[in-house]
């Protein structure tokens, strides 16, 4: 099963699976599908853990050989993720992806049983206030991500590309909402 997590900037996409990974009890387990990406790490970030980060020139030598399912460019910054990471997923595993909306829909596109959840806060301030915790050096920054999760939120109600919306104001209940989903989804799928 492919769970793909999107929402605005700064929602807590990362935070929130993490704690899908750390998850005990169920009959199976989250992985993360990792991406590989342009940008640099974030303080707080591990190569191999977060993110492959690799330099423009290796991307564009993978991407040349057809290894990435997907590639695209979000916020100057080039993300794609292995052909592979999929076909490598055992039945016991809950395969997850941090993308944005343009990744749920390549995504649903080749997989179209994937389950798209839209993470969501109650306030738009909320996220002002995790990118300012993020990124306190850097008013700016935080600005101009600040505008960009406004758009995607606008963009994503006036039309949206994920069938749920989970609601991320307190992180452990929105994980608690989370797992609902995706054993519901996983329990009526295999009677689709």
């Amino acid at each position: 099963m492919l769970l793909l997590l999107s929402g605005p900037t700064g929602v807590g996409k990362t935070t929130m699976l993490r704690r899908l990974m750390a998850y005990q009890g169920l009959q199976y387990t989250f992985v993360p599908l990792l991406t590989y990406t342009t940008r640099l790490p974030r303080p707080t970030e591990k190569h191999a853990y977060d993110y492959f980060f690799i330099s423009d020139d290796e991307f564009l030598e993978l991407e040349g050989k057809d290894f990435f399912a997907e590639a695209v460019v979000v916020g100057g910054f080039r993300y794609g993720t292995a052909r592979s990471a999929l076909a490598q997923l055992r039945t016991d595993q809950v395969g997850c992806m941090v993308v944005n909306r343009e990744g749920v829909r390549l995504w649903r596109a080749l997989h179209p049983d994937a389950l798209a959840v839209w993470l969501y806060v109650s306030d738009m301030r909320m996220i002002a206030d995790r990118l300012f915790l993020r990124h306190v050096q850097d008013a700016t920054y935080v600005q101009q991500r600040f505008r960009l999760a406004i758009e995607e939120e606008s963009s994503e109600n006036a039309d949206p590309v994920c069938l749920f919306r989970v609601n991320n104001d307190l992180a452990e209940e929105g994980c608690d909402q989370l797992i609902r989903l995706v054993q519901t989804y996983r329990e009526k799928k295999s009677f689709l």
